[in-house]
């Protein structure tokens, strides 16, 4: 800006001083009349201004950016990984019913795991066509209820004052055969020392663990394996969640034990899909308002079971009823009032209503033909559950 001002000013003190000719202005060419720059400075074959040296070398002229090109696809970004997923007031107030959020069981059975591991579940391929939330808000908070009663009875009340976090949930009776977690590793370590019990049987590698203390005994997987569907039905149901997590149950059947998700999740495999000792699923006899049921198919079925629900010692049938009671009633639900079977010891099972033509199956599995025989009633079908809070 200064420059051009001075130029202009000199450029117009010449043009009065040269009559005969105009002058030569800054930056023109001057080789041939040196002498007829208004600044009187032509060096280079330029005119310069006289206050202004002359450049040593013209700029260089600018490079040219390339012609544009089509950019490159972008990399997908990579599948989010799960998002711990907060569990909805009703869920914490139906499981703080039976124990304190204290206890230390709640460290690996905690409400959050409940509820990823019931969304994980009906999620599935399965849980799409046979969910756990089935129904109407109502019948959904049954459903918890009469599986929240049940694993009150397998695992919380155990847990409820203390736990060994080296084992976390599991059949305390074999803690001194089966192995422990090293946490200062970060690993399990396997002790080769099966663990036999009176009523349990021999365990191997996949012993009771999880809400339900579920359990492969020696010889009972696939052509005589131990892995047992009461496992390895977590890498159907939860294998997202395992890939997630980069576990193998096969190999690390311990994480059912210590992780939130698989802990539910495990019982909640058994209680959608296994009929035990009865003729249907729990889930199903939930749908069915038969707490009765549900009981059966979990422990029934042997000399030392709780079916019927007056079998001695019926401490632990009661125990049932108590907490579903407890249950249901905390969270705003009647089940008298809304026709639930077994809510007594002295209510039914299954095996004496629908088959009472063979008592014995009160005491031994009764599946297969006995049930395909039995007039069983019709299970409702899934409501296309809206309810998730």
């Amino acid at each position: 800006m200064k420059t051009s001002t001075i130029s202009l000013a000199l450029a117009t003190l010449c043009a009065g001083a040269v009559s005969a000719q105009t002058c030569i202005g800054d930056w023109q060419v001057c080789s041939q009349d040196p002498t007829n720059c208004c600044s009187g400075v032509c060096q280079g074959n330029q005119c310069h201004p006289s206050n202004n040296p002359a450049p040593t070398a013209a700029p260089p002229a600018p490079t040219l950016a390339p012609a544009p090109t089509n950019p490159p696809a972008p990399t997908p970004a990579p599948p989010p990984t799960t998002a711990p997923v907060e569990a909805p007031q009703w869920v914490l107030d139906a499981l703080y019913s039976l124990v304190p959020a204290n206890a230390p069981g709640l460290t690996i059975l905690t409400p959050d795991g409940l509820w990823n591991a019931i969304l994980e579940w009906d999620g599935s391929t399965e849980g799409s066509q046979n969910p756990f939330l089935w129904g109407t808000e109502e019948e959904n908070k049954y459903q918890l209820a009469a599986f929240l009663a049940n694993v009150n009875q397998e695992t919380l009340q155990a847990f409820a004052f203390s736990m060994d976090p080296n084992y976390g949930i599991n059949e305390i009776v074999c803690n001194g055969n089966v192995g422990y977690m090293d946490w200062a590793t970060n690993t399990f370590v396997q002790d080769p020392t099966p663990c036999t019990s009176d009523w349990g049987g021999e365990y191997g590698l996949y012993w009771g663990r999880g809400a339900m203390q579920v359990t492969c005994r020696v010889g009972s997987g696939p052509g005589g394996s131990d892995y047992c569907a009461a496992y390895s039905d977590l890498e159907i149901f939860y294998g997202g969640y395992l890939a997630e997590k980069g576990w193998d149950i096969e190999t690390e059947p311990f994480h059912v034990a210590l992780d939130p998700t698989l802990a539910w999740g495990s019982a909640l495999v058994y209680w959608m899909r296994n009929v035990g000792a009865g003729c249907y699923t729990c889930h199903q006899w939930g749908k069915l308002k038969d707490f009765a049921g549900t009981v059966e198919t979990i422990n029934g079925g042997w000399a030392n079971g709780e079916a019927p629900m007056s079998h001695p010692p019926s401490s632990r049938q009661q125990n049932r009823v108590s907490a579903f009671i407890t249950v249901t009633n905390t969270i705003g639900l009647n089940a008298q009032a809304d026709g639930w079977n077994g809510l007594s010891i002295n209510d039914p099972s299954p095996c004496q209503v629908y088959l009472p033509a063979s008592p014995q199956y009160c005491f031994e599995r009764s599946t297969g033909p006995v049930c395909d025989n039995a007039v069983l009633p019709p299970i409702p079908g899934a409501r296309n559950s809206t309810f998730f809070a």
